[in-house]
């Protein structure tokens, strides 16, 4: 499995500093799903304000120049996000721009993109789904 792009990086997640060379694709869904569950049950945000808040803490785990790890962080923010109602207003400026940085993410990547952090067979095609279903429901006209 690769994972060079994120060798050697400390980050903090729940109040836990993690090393990324240590975290692997199948970790950031977990990740992303305790900086929600903090956020709505501890901190007592709303959806909207708990996407902002995953957003800003899970932002270190990679840069949008790690293309497929990115759209796999970016794909389980927005899925978290869905299961907590999460709706974002394009009249937001913050929301357009995080809805913007989404569709980015998704225009660069490719299956190959998804396939250099690791991703193959079923789990490739698990993540191609969830990335059909958060660009249907926050990038096309609904």
């Amino acid at each position: 499995m690769k994972r060079d792009r994120l060798m050697g990086v400390p980050f903090a997640c729940c109040g836990e500093v993690m090393m990324t060379s240590d975290l692997v694709v199948e970790e950031i869904y977990s990740i992303v799903s305790r900086l929600y569950e903090k956020a709505i049950s501890q901190i007592r945000l709303r959806p909207e304000q708990a996407f902002a808040y995953v957003q800003d803490e899970a932002g270190s785990l990679c840069t949008s120049a790690d293309v497929g790890l990115f759209a796999v962080l970016q794909t389980a923010i927005f899925r978290e996000g869905m299961k907590y109602g999460l709706e974002l207003s394009r009249e937001s400026p913050y929301a357009e721009d995080m809805l913007e940085g989404l569709a980015r993410a998704y225009e660069k990547c490719c299956a190959d993109d998804l396939a250099e952090v690791g991703l193959k067979g079923e789990q490739l095609a698990e993540i191609i789904d969830c990335m059909a279903r958060v660009r249907k429901k926050y990038l096309l006209p609904g």
